[in-house]
């Protein structure tokens, strides 16, 4: 099972589980504006992490996942894309969670810096030197594909 189920156009009516705040959860996944969600527990499954985890990072301010009008979390793939990142900065780089914070607001930056410098990458050839270094640092702070971040609307503080 896929760990999101997009939906388009008309759902049937077997998949549907509940309804939330108007939000339809399906089978742990659902669809807002268009975007995957799931819930808190999906979530957690996905980057095997307790539920609480979840929560004192969102406390934190780590991450803000949409709340239904019923305040029910549901994270996004930017959100579980945030998550690895957390989870990979405290468990592999030994980060406490005040350095987790620091690190992703520079991760933050960095995607920004990467993206204006690939705009000009074509007119300046040092440009592309430039996006190798900026994917590098990226990768030491756990973002492997700079690109997928990019389109999935990257992580945000």
């Amino acid at each position: 099972m896929p760990p999101f189920i997009i939906t388009r156009g008309p759902v049937s009516p077997s998949l549907l589980t509940r309804t939330v705040s108007g939000v339809s959860i399906f089978n742990g996944g659902g669809d807002v504006a268009g975007q995957s969600v799931c819930s808190i527990g999906r979530a957690a499954r996905l980057v095997e992490l307790h539920v609480n985890t979840l929560r004192k990072y969102e406390r934190l301010g780590l991450l803000e996942p949409v709340r239904t009008d019923g305040r029910r979390r549901l994270y996004s793939p930017a959100d579980i894309a945030r998550l690895r990142q957390i989870k990979y900065l405290v468990e592999e780089r030994g980060a406490n969670l005040a350095g987790v914070e620091l690190l992703l607001r520079v991760t933050t930056r960095l995607l920004e810096l990467r993206r204006l410098i690939a705009g000009s990458a074509a007119a300046e050839p040092a440009a592309g030197q430039l996006v190798g270094l900026v994917d590098e640092l990226l990768a030491e702070l756990g973002i492997k594909n700079p690109n997928l971040e990019e389109e999935d609307g990257g992580l945000r503080l």
